[in-house]
Parts: C-alpha cells; structure tokens; sequence
C-alpha cells in the first residue's frame, strides 16, 4: 500500500520516482553539506557477563549486576535494599529470560560475582 509519495517535485506519479529521489538527495546535500546525524549506538548481540562485571565499576559490586543499560550502553545493576521490586520487560527474543537466569544465579548464591574486593 503507497500512502504517500516521497516526492518533492509536485509530481503526483510514480513514473520516475528513483530518479525524483536522487535529486531531492543531491538538493539536500548542496543544501545542507555532507553533515548527518550522529550514529545510533546498538546494543549488542551478545553481552558477556564475566567481561561486563570486570568493566563495571566499584559502585556497582554490592548490587547485582544485570545487563547494559539501553541508552548509555553502561553495566546496569539492581539493589533491592533500595528497590524492592525489579519489572523486565521487552520485545521477543531481547534479554528478559537472560535478564532473570543472571538475577536468581546471583541471588540465590549460585554464582557469586567475582570481582575482587566486592
């Protein structure tokens, strides 16, 4: 379904459409230089968990250490002395499973964190 057409030409077709496109880019880009928006930083794929906790900093070893923090991409840690309840939520497939294995691990002392001096 084409709701709308990406043209800037007045044109109400999408008979050359790709080529309308092209000079709408080259328009900008004389327009506007070769600037762009700063890049999006992604979460990884994969977050090891023993890397993660040696990055993390001193702050954070009497919590439970969970994951990265979305935005910033920095260790992201729990304290229930602090807060007494934790929410994981999240798209398909995104953590949460992970999320709550690393927390009943840690709680229950299964698999203290080992980190020196924590």
């Amino acid at each position: 379904m084409l709701i709308a057409l990406p043209r800037l030409d007045g044109v109400e077709s999408t008979t050359g459409l790709a080529e309308a496109v092209v000079r709408v880019g080259d328009m900008l880009r004389h327009r506007h230089g070769e600037s762009a928006a700063p890049p999006v930083p992604l979460l990884p794929t994969k977050v090891d968990h023993e890397a993660l906790l040696a990055r993390a900093g001193d702050e954070i070893c009497p919590h439970i250490l969970l994951g990265l923090e979305e935005r910033r991409l920095q260790p992201v840690a729990v304290d229930f002395g602090h807060h007494s309840h934790l929410l994981v939520f999240g798209d398909k497939e995104c953590g949460k499973t992970a999320t709550l294995r690393i927390l009943c691990a840690r709680s229950s002392g299964l698999r203290p964190q080992r980190k020196p001096n924590c």
